[in-house]
């Protein structure tokens, strides 16, 4: 569960990065 939040916050960092 914890690496699929880790993953998801990722994810959003990466599209604010865009």
């Amino acid at each position: 569960m914890l690496e699929a939040g880790s993953e998801a916050k990722v994810q959003n960092l990466v599209v604010l990065s865009y």
